[in-house]
């Protein structure tokens, strides 16, 4: 007898955000999925269906990148999933322990440390890893909150709140970009494997850039002090955001080094502020607004400009039409 089957939607996707994992759909038998469904958390009002393997007898999916990149080191998948999502438990249990054993060697874990507690159904994980083993070779983790733009739900940003780091100029800044914006997340959790090279980092960024861009998201960060000098030089200042005072990380298995900034990037206002920046630097004839420009076109790459605000998908074009007409 054949069992007709309603549908589940899986974990917060957009479908602003194309790949395979977007817009899957799990099924279950149409006799339970009422009250499964009933049952179920939510995220910004979707509710989640992790795996249909003890309702339905059928095996849960494996791992599929929703694409590629090409590196220094050859080329890596790319893995976008859920914690918890069917299929990705070995793969999340290696990017658990690849982050232990990163903030390990940098001294900001002491030994036997635990791994990281910042679990569930709201993690995102983003990871670069090689093909055939499906092993990180970089990686960050996005935390999303339950109602959109609630940024008092991120775990960092609480405990800059609580310990009074949070500044008023901070506090104001974040309030214009949560207007400017669909929704917050948390990015954190960065590390990278030591046999890749700077490269790869520059990769993931690029792909959770866009990744935001397309979902209209604002990103808040608790980041460590070598993380945040490296995405002032990935970004610049005038993207990465200071939002108060550094916080120094207590418990946890956290050394005395282990000190955290409160900052903020807007993905969808970063090309534009590239481009601003990189216009009046070589106005100024300084040498730097041609590295701005650089990096604003390596991580424009495969981007849909219609993502983008109008004015810098104009502005853009602008440029194009200039050059051309001067190659003519």
């Amino acid at each position: 007898m054949t069992t007709e089957r309603a549908f589940v939607a899986t974990p917060y996707l957009p479908e602003a955000l194309e790949g395979p994992t977007s817009g899957v759909l799990h099924s279950v038998p149409e006799t339970l999925a009422t009250s499964v469904s009933e049952a179920l958390p939510t995220i910004n009002g979707l509710r989640l269906v992790f795996s249909n393997e003890e309702i339905s007898g059928e095996p849960s999916p494996q791992p599929q990148p929703v694409g590629q990149v090409e590196t220094s080191a050859g080329t890596l998948d790319i893995m976008r999933f859920y914690d918890g999502e069917p299929g990705y438990d070995a793969l999340m249990d290696k990017v658990v322990e690849g982050r232990r054993k990163w903030y390990t060697a940098h001294n900001l874990l002491k030994e036997g440390a635990p791994n990281d507690s910042i679990r569930g159904a709201n993690v995102e994980v983003l990871a670069l890893t090689t093909p055939a083993e499906a092993d990180p070779a970089v990686s960050l983790r996005k935390w999303h909150t339950e109602a959109p733009n609630n940024v008092w739900e991120t775990p960092s940003f609480v405990k800059f709140a609580d310990a009074g780091k949070i500044s008023l100029s901070g506090l104001l800044k974040l309030k214009y970009a949560l207007e400017r914006n669909d929704s917050v997340v948390e990015i954190g959790a960065l590390w990278k494997d030591g046999a890749y090279g700077a490269d790869t980092t520059l990769a993931l960024y690029r792909t959770a850039l866009h990744d935001s861009i397309k979902r209209k998201e604002l990103w808040v960060m608790g980041v460590v002090t070598k993380q945040k000098k490296l995405l002032e030089r990935m970004f610049g200042p005038g993207v990465v955001q200071d939002l108060g005072e550094p916080l120094t990380i207590e418990g946890e298995g956290a050394t005395t080094k282990a000190v955290i900034h409160p900052v903020q990037i807007e993905p969808c206002q970063v090309i534009g502020t590239w481009l601003a920046e990189s216009q009046a630097a070589k106005a100024a004839g300084d040498v730097r607004g041609l590295d701005k420009e650089v990096m604003m076109w390596t991580m424009l790459k495969g981007l849909d400009w219609k993502y983008l605000p109008a004015e810098t998908s104009a502005a853009l074009r602008k440029i194009l039409y200039e050059n051309s007409s001067l190659a003519a």
